[in-house]
Formats: C-alpha cells, sequence, structure tokens
C-alpha cells in the first residue's frame, strides 16, 4: 500500500471543507412585500378667504399690467417674499415675473401687493 502524502491529504480536507462549507440545499426565497403608495397629500382649503396671504388657484386679470399672461394666479406678497424666491419658487425667472407684472422696479415688493405668478409657488421642505 502507497503511503498517503501530506500534500495529498491537505488537498483533500480542502477539497472536503469546501464541500461542507456549501450549502447545496435549495433555498426558498422570503417573499418580500412590495411598498403602497400612500394616498395623495390633499391639503386643506380657505373656502371663506380668511386667510388674506394665500394663492388662488383661479386664474385672474391683471388690470395693472396688459402683459400678464392670461393664465397666471394672483398671490398676495408675504413678509419675506422677494421676486427671486417667488421665481424659484415657481420655477420662472425673476425677469419673467416683472414682465408679468409690469414692474418699475423688482427689488422692491410691498408686504400684502397683489402679484400674479406663472403657478402656486412651492415652498422647499
Amino acid at each position: 500500500m502507497r503511503p498517503v502524502r501530506p500534500m495529498n491529504r491537505l488537498l483533500f480536507l480542502l477539497v472536503l471543507a469546501v464541500c461542507a462549507a456549501c450549502n447545496l440545499d435549495p433555498i426558498t426565497p422570503t417573499p418580500i412585500p412590495q411598498p403602497t403608495l400612500p394616498p395623495p397629500l390633499v391639503l386643506p382649503t380657505d373656502p371663506a378667504g380668511s386667510d388674506p396671504f394665500a394663492a388662488t388657484a383661479v386664474p385672474a386679470v391683471n388690470p395693472n399690467c396688459p402683459a400678464t399672461p392670461p393664465n397666471w394666479i394672483s398671490y398676495t406678497v408675504e413678509p419675506g417674499d422677494s421676486l427671486g424666491l417667488l421665481a424659484m419658487q415657481t420655477d420662472s425667472t425673476v425677469d419673467e415675473l416683472v414682465q408679468g407684472n409690469c414692474l418699475e422696479n423688482p427689488d422692491q415688493i410691498e408686504v400684502g401687493a397683489v402679484i400674479f405668478l406663472p403657478r402656486e409657488p412651492v415652498i422647499a421642505p
């Protein structure tokens, strides 16, 4: 009988360890539930008109500027508003707002003044 060489014994043990480490049993995957979308966010409306700073979603006619596009909505300027901020929140530019409102000084808009915007401002979270 031939003696078993240490190298063959080591190779045998290595193959045996690899086979023992492999789990050849089929694994049934655990089903993952599909995420469901939450219901759409519905913001409350103010039918009584008690919020003087709310934008109206109804297009209005700008009596002070014939250049205002007909589909723009009226907006009452709030404290802290600027044309730059409103342009960013409505995805427009300061120049568009100046031209659409026939403004002489874009750096001076007054709180409580009604201006017209292409869409309701979207405030980033």
